[in-house]
């Protein structure tokens, strides 16, 4: 795998605001209760994101662009930020005088809730907070100048088919494939952003 400071590709950028049943339903064929009634029942609670995100794929055969906005939404809806939140709010409060903390979050749904702690504390000046995923709201988060949050992880989810399927018809004719096969993420920061877009 290898990093580098970049603007990620529309297809990492799937989320935002949570949208309507109607919308969810014409999209997917389920309604956000259904959907949230699946996840609960696969055990999504417990799973990352990128593995919810997996088994939307495997499972439920969603496209990129879904498989991110159903992910996000259910974290949300389950309070997965508010936990995060706590679990850095009393951490913070148990190191009252640590400085150069660096939270490295699973999610950028953590990660929100990790700036939301910090901000409550006003430790801003000595954390510093990296997310995954790159949805919209991280992105604008990593946009102000004053934010902890200073970068997200794109996934380059997008990459991921045609990799499998060029892997795929190697091994069908007859090709040694290596045992090893790595997809190229990108860490995005404040740098890519246009500088209209940045906010104080």
């Amino acid at each position: 795998m290898t990093s580098k400071a970049s603007k990620p590709s529309k297809a990492a950028n799937a989320s935002g605001p949570r949208m309507s049943d109607e919308a969810v339903q014409a999209k997917t064929g389920k309604t956000w209760k259904e959907w949230f009634a699946i996840l609960d029942k696969a055990g999504a609670k417990k799973l990352s994101h990128q593995e919810i995100v997996k088994y939307l794929s495997a499972e439920q055969v969603v496209g990129p662009w879904w498989q991110q906005m159903v992910t996000v939404t259910y974290e949300q809806a389950r309070g997965l930020r508010d936990k995060s939140c706590q679990l850095v709010l009393d951490f913070l409060r148990r190191h009252p005088k640590d400085r150069g903390i660096l939270i490295a979050a699973a999610t950028d749904t953590s990660a929100l809730g990790a700036v939301q702690a910090v901000r409550e504390l006003k430790r801003e000046k000595y954390v510093a907070i990296v997310g995954q995923d790159c949805i919209p709201e991280a992105l604008k988060e990593i946009s102000r100048a004053d934010s902890p949050l200073i970068g997200s992880v794109s996934h380059e989810a997008q990459s991921y088919g045609p990799r499998l399927i060029h892997l795929g018809l190697s091994l069908l004719s007859g090709h040694r494939v290596a045992p090893y096969n790595y997809v190229e993420h990108k860490l995005v920061t404040g740098s890519w952003l246009p500088e209209n877009s940045k906010t104080a």
